[in-house]
């Protein structure tokens, strides 16, 4: 166990240091540089076995979670990551972040992971073991202000890298007002917006046929607003897709979803932030013949 004090003031680095001295299998590093990036990468210097299981100070680690993903990973050398369930825990009931729970719930294997991976982050950082190869050979937790979980999972999908579930609860996740995902820039939507942006604008221009011209399923403000991101990054967008008949733009052609041209001719980005929305959309798109990765791509 690699316990990392980041720059405490409290007394907590000496307690410990006096406290676990004597536990061969427990260590105490300290990082001064503020910043759980910082404290994360110091960490990683002191792991030595092929596994690194993700922890923070506040949440639960439920009986057997490391037995089960390590003996997954053992079984499954094509696996790069293993997460698991989460249980929400907290002093106080935060719907959002229980939808975000509820959502990251469903998506179990590695191809549900894989096709939303564009939506939100699909794991609860804590809950998640990895190989320290993928650190070795992809490089450490980003220290720019990105949320750094995000940005390595993004960074691996691009890489190929097969990320998995156990169908199980693997941790309590505390939700507490004033964890750094609710205070710290880094979290901030415009910082989870321009990671997203950064790599889809990548996977666009590898999987996209350049014949194939992108519409975006959404025509109000937050759909033009990542239209613009993309165009300033060279991704050309032809127009948008909306339900709503009476939308209109004086820059870009809308299309009614109701006549969006057959599968194989363009390619749909979807950007609908609204929540279960792009479930729906995902649904349409697919019984249209429209496929996933292919003819269209689930964004937030």
């Amino acid at each position: 166990m690699i316990l990392v004090d980041n720059g405490s003031d409290d007394g907590c680095y000496e307690a410990v240091s006096e406290k676990y001295r004597i536990h061969h299998r427990i260590r105490l590093a300290h990082e001064p540089t503020k910043g759980i990036s910082f404290a994360l990468n110091t960490g990683l210097k002191y792991c030595t076995g092929t596994y690194i299981a993700r922890m923070d100070a506040d949440d639960i680690c439920l009986p057997g979670r490391m037995a089960m993903q390590s003996q997954l990973l053992d079984a499954h050398p094509e696996i790069g990551l293993v997460s698991g369930l989460v249980r929400y825990g907290g002093e106080e009931i935060n719907e959002g972040m229980m939808f975000y729970v509820d959502t990251i719930n469903r998506l179990v294997d590695s191809e549900a992971i894989r096709k939303n991976m564009f939506v939100e982050s699909p794991f609860a950082h804590p809950s998640v073991m990895f190989r320290k190869s993928l650190i070795e050979m992809y490089g450490q937790y980003s220290t720019e202000q990105v949320p750094e979980d995000y940005e390595l999972w993004l960074r691996w999908k691009e890489q190929g890298i097969v990320m998995e579930k156990i169908n199980q609860e693997v941790i309590v996740w505390n939700d507490q007002p004033n964890r750094l995902s609710r205070t710290h820039e880094n979290y901030s939507r415009s910082a989870f917006e321009n990671t997203r942006v950064k790599y889809l604008v990548r996977w666009l221009r590898q999987h996209v046929r350049p014949d194939k011209p992108i519409f975006i399923w959404g025509g109000g403000k937050f759909s033009k607003r990542k239209a613009s991101l993309l165009e300033e990054q060279g991704i050309r967008i032809h127009g948008f897709i909306d339900v709503d008949e009476n939308r209109t733009s004086d820059t870009k052609p809308i299309i009614h979803y109701s006549k969006i041209p057959p599968p194989d001719s363009i390619f749909i980005l979807s950007s609908v932030s609204n929540r279960g929305k792009f479930e729906e959309i995902r649904s349409f798109l697919c019984s249209k013949g429209h496929k996933e990765e292919v003819d269209f791509l689930i964004s937030s």
